[in-house]
């Protein structure tokens, strides 16, 4: 008798963390749920409680029972776009009433310090835009809600996580991700309806701490036995604020996240990664389809290019090659979608300061390509689609590779004279050069593969020839293809950007 006396005792302090009804952190006062669906909404109290949910918005209760674990997790139907509603969760005596909680649409936002940049800014950083953005946050207090995790990484998978929904208003907008906040009020006036953005970012983070173990060693897997050891093994050295550990951020703030009903991610990162940019686009891939896998479904995933800056050499390239890699997602994924920061870097200034412009293309992704919604202008960076080379110097067959992210047909044409002409694709409107033909950061080799700088100019509507003297028979072409490049300025004329790119193959 002594002895089951104990273990009851025994159990009860085990379960004493949970023996109150507790919800998840994600579910709180001020939330906006995914509209039109299914959610997931879940919490812990003592094992073998029923736990029983009730939404101002639906007659019928929804319930469940506390596992051995104390976890409960129910599925919620939710209404059309609208609140604020009410959530009434009971257990036994225990109640808890979530107000003012919205429907709408929810996006998570991740990255490194990109994608962390506040509103305000990073101290002497400024940003453009924030005065005007916090000053008129209270214009969207019911349109827009915030959700910042706090900084943490852990050696396990984690049951949730630190942070607490936000209104939006001038001290909530002044600390959120400016990448996220801007994104979030372009879409909102966009398709009409609440957005809710889960901000989880950390600068300076690696992508090798976004995902779990497994899933890095098999995006690793036929890469050297070195490079892949080291990277499966790195410990942080202490005192390092920057993660890297496999799985660190993973464990500690994705795994919490996990089945939280979301409509897509958004992704800024990269910096951190510069120099693993032949590795970059496996990882990025794996941790996209692991994410996917957990969610149990092909959110899209909008992310973006690292933009230009002078890193430790503004004329190595490992920037462009991790951009490439970054870029190559979208060939190889669907649902897969980017914005591009070609212009808008600086070689000084690794935090551009026009948040603005990444937003909108983000958006504009975000209402053609997955709300369906047309904002006239089209949606998506230029690319060139077709190369030519001139017929008398080119030798090999024609080809396609893989440029920018998309297939490029790569050929020769007669009457060229040592030119090479690039047609763009995705420009609705033609490429943005009619009052300014001259065009910079193309550079030409020969078969000697030897770049040298070229003269551009735009020809018409979506057409750029390139040529240089000193390479009379050009066998490739290179456009900003630098980690930083002064005056570089191509964009369609809807002002977006086109990445950097090249049409050769050949080993850096």
């Amino acid at each position: 008798m002594k002895r089951i006396i104990g273990i009851v005792l025994l159990l009860a302090v085990s379960f004493s963390g949970y023996a109150q009804l507790r919800l998840a952190h994600l579910f709180g006062d001020h939330m906006v749920l995914q509209r039109d669906t299914t959610v997931s909404v879940w919490g812990w109290a003592a094992p073998g409680a029923k736990v029983s949910l009730k939404a101002s918005w639906n007659r019928s209760r929804v319930t469940a029972v506390a596992g051995a674990d104390s976890l409960w997790r129910m599925a919620l139907p939710t209404p059309s776009a609208g609140g604020p509603h009410t959530l009434t969760f009971r257990c036994g005596r225990e109640e808890i009433v979530l107000q003012d909680v919205l429907t709408g649409e929810v996006w998570i936002c991740s990255g490194q310090s990109n994608m962390e940049m506040p509103v305000r800014g990073f101290g002497s950083q400024r940003l453009e835009g924030s005065l005007d953005a916090i000053l008129s946050a209270g214009d969207y207090a019911d349109k827009i809600r915030l959700f910042h995790i706090k900084e943490k990484t852990s050696d396990m998978p984690q049951p949730d996580v630190d942070a607490v929904w936000k209104k939006a208003a001038p001290v909530s907008v002044a600390d959120a991700s400016a990448v996220a906040y801007f994104f979030a009020r372009r879409l909102a006036g966009l398709i009409g309806v609440p957005v809710g953005i889960v901000m989880n970012p950390w600068g300076g983070s690696w992508i090798q701490a976004w995902m779990p173990r497994e899933t890095l060693a098999e995006a690793l897997e036929t890469a050297p036995a070195p490079y892949r050891d080291a990277t499966l093994q790195y410990k942080s050295p202490d005192g390092n604020d920057y993660p890297r550990e496999v799985a660190s951020i993973w464990n500690a703030r994705v795994h919490p996240l996990i089945g939280f009903t979301a409509r897509g991610f958004l992704w800024y990162q990269g910096c951190s990664n510069l120099g693993e940019g032949t590795y970059y686009g496996k990882m990025q891939d794996a941790m996209i389809r692991r994410w996917r896998r957990d969610w149990g479904s092909d959110m899209p995933f909008l992310f973006v290019t690292i933009a230009p800056h002078g890193y430790s050499d503004p004329d190595d390239i490992s920037r462009p090659v991790l951009v490439e890699n970054q870029l190559g997602s979208i060939a190889r994924l669907p649902g897969v979608y980017a914005a591009v920061t070609e212009m808008l870097g600086s070689r000084y200034l690794i935090h551009p300061p026009r948040k603005q412009e990444v937003a909108d293309q983000l958006a504009m992704l975000a209402s053609e390509r997955v709300y369906g919604v047309t904002t006239g202008f089209g949606s998506g960076f230029p690319y060139p689609d077709l190369i030519e080379f001139p017929q008398e110097t080119w030798q090999e067959q024609d080809a396609w590779r893989p440029v920018a992210g998309y297939m490029t047909h790569i050929t020769a044409a007669p009457d060229h004279a040592g030119k090479v002409r690039i047609r763009f694709g995705n420009v609705p409107f033609g490429m943005g050069y009619f009052t300014k033909p001259a065009v910079t950061g193309f550079e030409v080799a020969g078969a000697d593969r030897v770049f040298h700088p070229a003269e551009a100019v735009q020809m018409w509507w979506n057409w750029v020839e390139v040529s240089c003297e000193a390479v009379p028979e050009p066998q490739a072409v290179r456009y900003s293809f630098h980690n930083f490049v002064e005056g570089v300025d191509l964009e369609s004329a809807t002002g977006v950007p086109v990445p950097c790119f090249r049409s050769d193959d050949w080993p850096q």
